[in-house]
């Protein structure tokens, strides 16, 4: 299989789990926490591979867990950035999902909001996916159909979906989807 499949094979998964929430009753506000949950999963990961190891056993849960110092999404990324492991790129739109995701954990916001339409619009990576390939072109080149998932919407989960293939793609770590 060639790498361009790989990828548009996890960015397809990534979709598809988050229009199955959708398609299941999910709300705006579910899939944005969700699949930010799901990152930080990746996240996590990273910062375990740095962290722990066979010579150095750890409790994992006094550093990554809920109430640990790195138990929440901001300052896990913000470790895993500073050991370098993620790029400045990914770091900053990361960081504004997670304000986004924090909107809608702590309020009732939706994506038609002005505020998360703001936030989203800013995203560097959706630029840059904007220049380089178009929604349409890979759900139609890859039979993806995404019911009551459009707009800003579709804009989140596109760039949520690309920056988790680029957090595999970097770490060599794959949660989504396994490959040989």
């Amino acid at each position: 299989m060639k790498e361009f499949d790989i990828n548009t094979h996890r960015i397809r998964a990534v979709f598809m789990w988050a229009v199955s929430r959708n398609d299941r009753g999910g709300s705006d506000r579910s899939n944005a926490i969700d699949i930010m949950s799901m990152i930080h999963l990746q996240l996590k990961k990273i910062v375990r591979s740095f962290l722990f190891n066979e010579n150095k056993p750890l409790d994992e849960d006094s550093l990554l867990g809920a109430n640990a110092p790195l138990g929440n999404f901001y300052n896990t990324l913000l470790f895993a950035y500073r050991l370098n492991r993620i790029p400045e790129a990914i770091y900053k739109d990361l960081k504004i999902m997670n304000k986004i995701r924090n909107l809608f954990a702590h309020d009732l916001y939706d994506f038609s909001d002005a505020e998360i339409k703001d936030r989203v619009n800013g995203l560097q990576t959706l630029k840059f996916l904007k220049k380089t390939q178009t929604k349409i072109d890979i759900c139609k080149r890859n039979k993806i159909k995404i019911p009551g998932v459009k707009g800003v919407k579709l804009d989140f989960l596109w760039v949520a979906s690309y920056l988790s293939l680029r957090i595999d793609q970097l770490n060599n770590t794959t949660l989504f989807v396994k490959t040989k």
